[in-house]
């Protein structure tokens, strides 16, 4: 007897592919957050210097980000599933080395791997959605399942340490990375950018490696900065990599017949303006996940997994706001309720400042809950 599958219908096979984007990017970014409250056990385990367990930590956000705009235009290029489907599969294999990993140079490997993996799969995903009736349902499924995993990596990173061991904080990724591969191969079809005039479907080579060195550089700078001291030789270096790799990129997409980056957008004020607002907000953000963790754990003197649930109540309040986004998006339009957002955003992070040892629910909530509305 043999079994047919039926072709996948249109409906299905929509849901299918916004299931695959929020499963992407919810696995993309927990593991930027699932290792943190893991470093202790990790260093115990396999008794290694601080200074070397650092990369754990940064060597993902490092080559993930110092690979994302080339991820980009790859996928426009070579094909948009195509290169979903090599970034899930690099990201599932890497994940599995870091699991299997018995000392800290296969495991700083695996997780530089794993950045080259997401750097490929982030991009994809959303260009996957291009031209697409259900594009704004699908971004707001990303962003919200990105939220969420910004929630749960505390929380699932403490369980796993304290309850079984510091490898499921990577095994974690294998069976849901397969589950993605599978469900992509069936719902995505392949789609490229159409080539507009002077892009022939080219990699522009010299521009991307200008772009790998300036993101590359500008992140080992910010992250190791503190570190190493602003003054020291590795870091002037990475600083003068970074000014020199930004210039050398402009220059070269300013001639390029192929360019990566279409420097013409950023002459529309709306384009530019949001780029530079969504640029700030990561910066000032990002390190907060961090120290917030540390903060519950080590100040408020509570366990691994309750800082995580502290801080799904932030992420709760901008999932419950969405509603609100919608009304005021038509209301006010963007343009109007953007400074409204990031000044109440701004306002909840200044009421942090209280926070003591000792700090307790009453008084974490509220400024948590403004923070949380004005990050839709």
């Amino acid at each position: 007897m043999t079994l047919t599958v039926a072709p996948a219908q249109p409906a299905t096979r929509s849901r299918l592919l916004l299931t695959v984007v929020g499963l992407a990017g919810f696995v993309t970014t927990l593991d930027n957050t699932v290792v943190t409250v893991a470093l202790p056990s990790i260093q115990r385990d396999l008794h290694t210097r601080l200074s070397a367990l650092e990369w754990v930590a940064t060597g993902y956000i490092l080559t993930f980000a110092g690979l994302m705009i080339a991820g980009g235009r790859l996928a426009d290029v070579y094909g948009r599933r195509k290169v979903l489907l090599i970034g899930l599969t690099v990201f599932t294999g890497a994940s599995l080395g870091a699991g299997l990993a018995t000392s800290i140079e296969p495991l700083v490997v695996a997780r530089l791997a794993q950045g080259v993996g997401a750097a490929l799969i982030l991009p994809a995903t959303l260009a996957v959605l291009a031209g697409r009736p259900d594009r704004s349902l699908g971004v707001a499924i990303w962003m919200a399942s990105g939220a969420g995993a910004l929630a749960l990596g505390p929380v699932v990173g403490g369980y796993l340490s304290q309850h079984a061991h510091w490898s499921w904080v990577f095994l974690i990724n294998v069976p849901m990375g397969a589950a993605v591969i599978a469900l992509a191969t069936v719902a995505i079809s392949e789609t490229r950018a159409e080539p507009s005039v002077g892009r022939r479907g080219q990699v522009d080579v010299p521009g991307l490696l200008a772009s790998v060195v300036f993101l590359a550089s500008g992140t080992f700078a910010l992250i190791h900065g503190g570190e190493y001291g602003w003054g020291s030789p590795p870091i002037l270096i990475a600083v003068a990599g970074c000014v020199g790799g930004g210039v050398l990129f402009l220059v070269l997409e300013r001639g390029a017949r192929a360019p990566m980056v279409e420097l013409g957008l950023f002459a529309g004020r709306s384009f530019t303006g949001g780029v530079l607002a969504q640029v700030l907000w990561g910066l000032g953000v990002n390190g907060v996940f961090f120290y917030t963790a540390l903060f519950l754990q080590g100040c408020s003197g509570s366990r691994l997994p309750p800082p995580g649930w502290r801080s799904c109540r932030w992420r709760c309040s901008w999932w419950s706001s969405r509603r609100w986004c919608r009304w005021s998006s038509g209301g006010w339009g963007v343009g109007g309720r953007s400074p409204a957002d990031w000044c109440w955003w701004r306002l909840g992070w200044w009421g942090r400042r209280s926070w003591r040892r000792g700090t307790g629910g009453g008084d974490w909530c509220p400024p948590s809950a403004r923070s949380g509305w004005g990050r839709r």
